[in-house]
């Protein structure tokens, strides 16, 4: 995975209703933005989705570890194969 942007959102507090995971309503959730390629090694081709941006919703867990899911996709990826010679 190649990340290409990184754009932290203005942080919000936990909404149990659209928000999974381990919190609760004390939580802060941070919103990034990213756009990313993905890509895929394979013996005879590599897979390249490329150009893919969503917004991940990240928060502290109660282990004090960063927990991050995906929030919302705001742009599909362009994927290709590129042939191995």
């Amino acid at each position: 995975m190649d990340i290409s942007e990184l754009q932290i959102g203005k942080p919000r507090k936990w909404n149990p209703r659209d928000d999974m995971g381990s919190g609760n309503v004390d939580t802060w959730v941070y919103p990034i933005r990213v756009k990313w390629t993905w890509k895929t090694f394979y013996r005879t081709a590599t897979n390249v989705e490329a150009n893919r941006e969503d917004v991940f919703n990240c928060y502290v867990d109660a282990l004090e570890r960063w927990t991050c899911g995906l929030g919302e996709r705001v742009k599909e990826s362009v994927e290709s194969r590129v042939e191995r010679r």
